[in-house]
C-alpha cells in the first residue's frame, strides 16, 4: 500500500542515511507535538491521541510502532506495523527495534541551535538513549525531505523578488518627487504606495511592507 504524500520518497531517505553514515531515521509524534513528523508521515489531518514511532531504517521496511486503539488511523502506510496497548509494551518494543550503539537521527537540535527542529520532548530523547543510541540532528534529512522548493517554486521566487525590486524603485522614485515639490511624506504614505504597487503586480502577501 502506498502512503499519499508526495514528498515521502522512502529511496531517497535511506540514500541519505547510508552517505551520513546514519543507522535510521526515528519519526515520534504525541499530540501533534511534531508537525515535522506528522508532515513527513502524511499524518496532518488525522486526530491521533496516542504516541506512536516510525522507524526508517538505512536498508529495508519501515516499522511502526502504533496504539492498538488507533490502527485505523495507520491503514495505508507503508512498511510494517506492530501495535502496543501500554507504556512497558511501548518501552519493550523500542528495545527490540533499536540496536544498542547506532546512530539514529531524530527531530532535535543539540544545544537548542535550531529552535524549529527542536520538537522531540527531552524525556523522549532520555528514554531512546536508554537504549544505548547515539542520537543526532535530523535537520538536514528534514530539510532535504520536507522543506524543498520545487523548479516551479523557485522561479515564482525569482519573479516576486523582481516585481518586489520593481515596487521598491517605484516608492523611492514616488518620495523623491513628493521631496522635491516640498510635499509632506509619512511612513504610511510609502506603504500604500508599494501595496499599490503589488496590487499593480497581481503580488500576494499577508502582511503589509514596514517601512
Amino acid at each position: 500500500m502506498s502512503l499519499e504524500v508526495s514528498h515521502l520518497d522512502i529511496d531517497q531517505i535511506q540514500t541519505f542515511l547510508k552517505e551520513n553514515n546514519i543507522s535510521a531515521w526515528l519519526l515520534y509524534d504525541f499530540r501533534g507535538i511534531n508537525p515535522i513528523a506528522q508532515s513527513i508521515a502524511g499524518l496532518l489531518d488525522r486526530k491521533i491521541t496516542r504516541r506512536w514511532f516510525c522507524y526508517f531504517p538505512s536498508a529495508g521496511k519501515p516499522f511502526w510502532l502504533i496504539h492498538q486503539i488507533e490502527l485505523s488511523h495507520f491503514y495505508d502506510i507503508p512498511g510494517e506495523i506492530q501495535s502496543y496497548s501500554s507504556w512497558n509494551q511501548l518501552h519493550k518494543a523500542l528495545g527490540q527495534m533499536l540496536t544498542p550503539g547506532s546512530k539514529v537521527a531524530m527531530e532535535y537540535s543539540p544545544n537548542g541551535a535550531i529552535p524549529y527542529i527542536s520538537r522531540v520532548d527531552g524525556g523522549t530523547l532520555e528514554l531512546i538513549r536508554s537504549f544505548g543510541i547515539d542520537l543526532c540532528s535530523s535537520a538536514d534529512l528534514v530539510q532535504l525531505i520536507d522543506a524543498r522548493i520545487s523548479p516551479d517554486q523557485y522561479t515564482g521566487h525569482l519573479e516576486s523578488a523582481k516585481c518586489i525590486l520593481q515596487a521598491k524603485d517605484y516608492a523611492f522614485k514616488w518620495i523623491g518627487d513628493q521631496t522635491r515639490q516640498g510635499q509632506p511624506i509619512t511612513e504610511y504614505d510609502v506603504q500604500q504606495i508599494i501595496l499599490d504597487q503589488f496590487d499593480t503586480m497581481d503580488l500576494i502577501t499577508d502582511h503589509p511592507p514596514i517601512v
